[in-house]
């Protein structure tokens, strides 16, 4: 099977998850992006995942307005740990690399922050545990999350 078809068949398989699933925000998310935005802070999402799929995700949880970029993988030529969605989200949201601060889930999303120069906070409250090795923080929840970032942020 081509690598073009392997990729059909899981836009397929996650259009299916999604109409049969009723997704939840992790307790905590929308206040924890108020917070933020309330802060002003400029929140970006870059994402391995295709943009069709992530718009509906962000949309179905209600939380769409609070990013002020939305960057899918499928834009660039390499993909995590490769830092170059960080780069470019970095430039489009006009942001300093020493003020930015990225949330990350997985290794490869870690490696890919890292390799951009930027600070890592690693979120281990996902239903899916993933190895975040080389994080500058680890948090567990969205409370702890904002609690970092009154100690970080200023």
């Amino acid at each position: 099977m081509s690598v073009r078809a392997l990729i059909e068949l899981q836009n397929e398989y996650f259009d299916r998850v999604m109409a049969d699933t009723e997704l939840k925000e992790i307790d905590g998310l929308t206040d924890f992006l108020q917070y933020l935005k309330e802060r002003g802070y400029k929140i970006g999402l870059a994402s391995s995942s295709e943009l069709a799929w992530i718009k509906e995700v962000l949309y179905n949880l209600g939380v769409t307005e609070y990013f002020d970029l939305l960057v899918s993988g499928e834009a660039f030529e390499h993909s995590k740990p490769d830092p170059e969605i960080y780069n470019y989200a970095v430039d489009h949201l006009e942001a300093k690399k020493y003020e930015t601060i990225v949330i990350e889930d997985s290794r490869n999303g870690v490696m890919a922050a890292k390799n951009a120069g930027l600070k890592v906070v690693a979120f281990k409250g996902a239903s899916i545990k993933q190895e975040t090795d080389g994080a500058d923080y680890t948090v567990h929840s969205y409370r702890e999350m904002k609690t970092l970032f009154d100690e970080i942020g200023e």
